[in-house]
């Protein structure tokens, strides 16, 4: 990437933050993109052991599928699969409450993403309009953990308020002329959710190449896929679709 596009990336991301953070603080450093608007104060706290530390659903939506995976999934990604000892040197943070106000969990291009969330101990809150917007937060929160520093979060209270500068932020993936394994896929997706893209624009298949199987038209990738034996089965798009949801 050259100096001007680096530059212009940069730019972009940080253009309308409204922060009252130094933009060099370490509360900010592991952020990506840098919510909307940060408000930073100057308390540090720890992340309570695995054992002690829960996410719990309060407000309107009293359950939601979707966010009983992603609490399991944040606190592997937070604590590892197994727990293991650390001394938490500041006062501690051990509940995450999440607060969505629409029972609507229709996921729609320009779906409300925004959030809410103030970060302090012993309880974080996250208010959010859709479980879209929880789910944006739950990724941030987890960015703010500071894992070399024996699970520290730094500047708190901290508050932010955030929402997509963008409704369409998209990648494209083209496996009719480059094929990827789903287990691929669906590691992309992964880095999509990290960085808060929405949409996976999957260009399936073209004149290069048929990967996809179709049941009632075996020719199609008997002939049309190359190599032959790359082929996506039939309930390769289901799955896909599915990991978006409940990844």
């Amino acid at each position: 990437m050259n100096s001007f596009l680096f530059a212009f990336v940069v730019l972009s991301l940080i253009q309308g933050i409204t922060s009252q953070c130094n933009i060099t603080s370490p509360s900010l450093s592991g952020l990506f993109p840098l919510p909307a608007n940060v408000q930073c104060g100057n308390q540090l706290i720890s992340l309570a052991p695995q054992n002690s530390f829960e996410f719990e659903m309060v407000g309107p939506v009293s359950s939601s599928l979707v966010m009983d995976i992603a609490f399991v999934r944040y606190k592997e990604t937070i604590y590892g699969l197994d727990d293991f000892p650390y001394k938490p040197e500041f006062p501690q943070l051990t509940t995450v409450q999440v607060s969505i106000q629409s029972k609507d969990f229709n996921l729609t291009l320009g779906v409300d993403e925004s959030y809410q969330m103030t970060i302090q101990a012993p309880v974080t809150k996250i208010t959010s309009n859709t479980i879209w917007g929880a789910l944006r937060a739950l990724e941030t929160f987890t960015q703010l953990i500071s894992f070399e520093t024996n699970f520290t979060i730094y500047d708190t209270p901290l508050t932010i308020q955030d929402s997509p500068r963008f409704p369409w932020r998209g990648v494209m993936i083209d496996t009719s002329r480059h094929y990827l394994p789903v287990e691929l896929i669906l590691h992309i997706i992964d880095g999509l959710a990290i960085h808060k893209f929405n949409v996976l624009h999957w260009h399936l298949m073209d004149e290069v190449s048929f990967h996809f199987v179709v049941v009632d038209l075996p020719l199609f990738h008997g002939k049309g896929a190359w190599p032959k034996n790359l082929v996506y089965e039939a309930n390769a798009n289901e799955q896909i679709v599915s990991y978006t949801y409940f990844p």
